[in-house]
């Protein structure tokens, strides 16, 4: 629950972030670096304060599989799957949602409902995610870039895609962790650290180059 409530708020405060600066995807991805930034000032001051969860918190931050049990996993994942079956089904509306506020509102639809429940239900994804693994840096920014070049930009395709991709290299990266410096066992967040920085940069460095072009 707190898991989903912190991953909403952090969702609504890059959506108002990109709505008054601009969504273009530089912007949107400095937005949510500078709010990753603020939350973890707020974590580490709670650290301070109480040390006895700082273990929790340093396992939580690197993110790792091993806290992971059924008792948690099975909800976790019946929730995932509804969440994910609802937005493959609603895979139109996001197509048209992704063409502009003004063409959406112009073929009809309601854009401030739509944004919302996407919104929810990505929240609920992210929360879902995070309150087992604790955070997997990059994911959600290397594997739809990736799925978007090999199965083009629609919604219907790109949906379940970025799933079984994502869970795909999770385990690559969790395999990697587990073998790459047997017999040490690494956290799985610290491979997709090193795998996911330089595609951030790489995506900075692309959009700024699209803005001097144009």
């Amino acid at each position: 629950l707190f898991s989903f409530i912190g991953a909403f708020a952090a969702v609504m405060l890059v959506s108002l972030g990109a709505k008054k600066w601009g969504a273009s995807r530089g912007t949107v991805i400095l937005i949510g670096v500078a709010i990753n930034s603020l939350l973890g000032a707020v974590s580490d001051s709670i650290i301070t304060f109480i040390p006895e969860v700082g273990v929790m918190s340093n396992n939580f931050k690197i993110g790792e599989f091993s806290a992971v049990t059924y008792q948690k996993l099975v909800p976790a994942m019946f929730i995932i799957a509804v969440a994910i079956v609802v937005l493959i089904t609603l895979h139109n509306e996001l197509d048209v949602l992704s063409l502009g506020e003004e063409s959406a509102k112009g073929l009809g639809l309601n854009t401030g409902l739509m944004r919302m429940l996407f919104l929810l239900f990505v929240a609920l994804l992210a929360g879902c995610a995070v309150s087992l693994a604790g955070l997997l840096s990059f994911v959600g920014l290397l594997v739809p870039h990736a799925v978007r070049r090999i199965a083009g930009s629609k919604s219907s395709n790109l949906l379940g895609l970025c799933a079984l991709y994502g869970a795909g290299f999770v385990c690559l990266c969790d395999t990697l962790a587990r073998t790459a410096f047997s017999p040490y066992e690494i956290p799985v967040g610290i491979i997709m650290a090193f795998l996911g920085a330089p595609f951030f940069v790489y995506i900075l460095i692309k959009g700024r180059g699209g803005h001097r072009r144009d």
